[in-house]
């Protein structure tokens, strides 16, 4: 009894979305051909009517049915009576968007109900395994090669970034915590994050006190690098690897790793209690007492495809890849309205750029671009963010019945 209630409450509720259809487009669907006015808004209002009917609850297999029988009966009796032809249809663009860095991700106080949407009707992915340690590349960089359907074996992050002749590496100021029988990796991120004068102040030090000749430390686009006297063999772990693994097994190691290792020793002596680190431990803040060398490689082994999509970033790691290629790349736009407008009708896209507040992601970008799928301006919307991927086709939002999957809850769900 109880489940025959639900069967025909879900039925009701069905009905009622029918009637929407109903009253958007009027009599003019059963009307002779001639005497039909159905205009674009028209068809536009009773899609979204139709995506934004979220039954967010558990539903049962009967109840599933069901749906599928009612929207099956709505589309047996409209679409056919229309008697059109049938015409080729333009494809709407398809939108990558890589998060290159987003604050408080996965918090339980934030809300992102247009991700936690997209989430729970599209598909739901790890877009690199964190336990992947031996990679010259971070999660977001796999991602973005991915999307560009190039392959990451022979391509590193430090020499595309650098833009520069020579073996590169790049080099983070991390902080190592001490703990009873171990070192813990900690990114600086966030309010923890270098700013300005302390990166100025500590890479002045730093580079005049190289006791070896071997490397030279350089700074580019606010980013640190060594550049080494030659190529070396020697395998990095990206600061994410270091972050979620054990420290002692994401050292650099290889036949060059000493020569390296050294270096971070002598650095950190360098570091140890610098006026820029007294005065962070004054306000609460990690002290910078370590350099994390990592996404190392030959700028000459660096080969990329001519053939790439159109892309928007500032991004130092994206204008190199492009670079290489001989593409251009567009800046980032100012928001989802300048986006669409630079898309156009072009068929692939991808977005590269930091998100540091995760609600301006969600109501500035992802309800915007999630409406301009739905309206099909748009035919497919995929979103990589801290290591997760979020891939939505436009039929994904008419699954009404799934519930709402925020961040929060994203871990077990794959």
């Amino acid at each position: 009894m109880h489940a025959r209630a639900e069967y025909d409450n879900f039925r009701i509720e069905c009905n009622d979305c029918i009637e929407i259809f109903d009253r958007q487009f009027g009599e003019r669907l059963r009307a002779p051909i001639g005497d039909q006015l159905v205009c674009t808004q028209q068809a536009t209002a009773a899609n979204d009517g139709f995506v934004d009917a979220n039954f967010a609850r558990a539903v049962g297999a009967h109840q599933l049915n069901a749906a599928d029988g009612v929207v099956g009966e709505f589309h047996s009796v409209t679409i056919p009576h229309l008697g059109l032809p049938a015409l080729p249809m333009p494809t709407a663009p398809w939108l990558t968007i890589v998060a290159t860095e987003i604050g408080a991700f996965a918090s339980h106080e934030l809300r992102a109900d247009s991700l936690a949407r997209l989430a729970g009707r599209g598909a739901l992915s790890h877009t690199w395994p964190r336990i992947r340690a031996d990679t010259p590349l971070r999660p977001w960089q796999h991602a973005f090669i991915d999307a560009l359907e190039l392959a990451s074996g022979s391509l590193a992050s430090a020499p595309i970034t650098a833009g520069v002749d020579g073996y590169w590496l790049q080099a983070q100021p991390v902080h190592f915590a001490a703990g009873l029988d171990r070192l813990t990796f900690v990114e600086l991120r966030g309010e923890s994050q270098l700013d300005d004068r302390e990166r100025a102040a500590l890479f002045d030090t730093l580079a005049s006190s190289f006791s070896s000749g071997d490397f030279v430390l350089h700074s580019k686009g606010g980013e640190w690098f060594i550049c080494a006297a030659h190529a070396l063999q020697v395998t990095t772990s990206p600061p994410e690897a270091a972050a979620t693994n054990d420290l002692s097994t994401v050292m650099p190691h290889g036949e060059d790793a000493p020569a390296l290792r050294r270096l971070m020793t002598e650095l950190q002596m360098l570091l140890h209690d610098h006026p820029v680190n007294e005065v962070r431990a004054r306000r609460g803040l990690p002290a910078v007492n370590a350099i994390w060398p990592w996404g190392g490689g030959l700028a000459a082994e660096m080969k990329v495809s001519s053939d790439l999509p159109l892309a928007l970033s500032i991004d130092s790691f994206a204008l190199g890849l492009y670079r290489l290629s001989g593409s251009q790349i567009q800046s980032s736009p100012k928001d989802a309205q300048d986006l669409m407008q630079t898309i156009g009708a072009i068929p692939r896209a991808l977005l590269v750029m930091p998100f540091d507040d995760l609600q301006v992601l969600d109501s500035q970008w992802l309800a915007p671009l999630s409406r301009a799928l739905a309206q099909g301006r748009l035919s497919r919307l995929d979103l990589v963010v801290d290591g997760w991927h979020v891939d939505v086709r436009r039929a994904d939002l008419r699954r009404f019945w799934r519930r709402a999957l925020p961040p929060a809850q994203w871990q077990g769900q794959e």
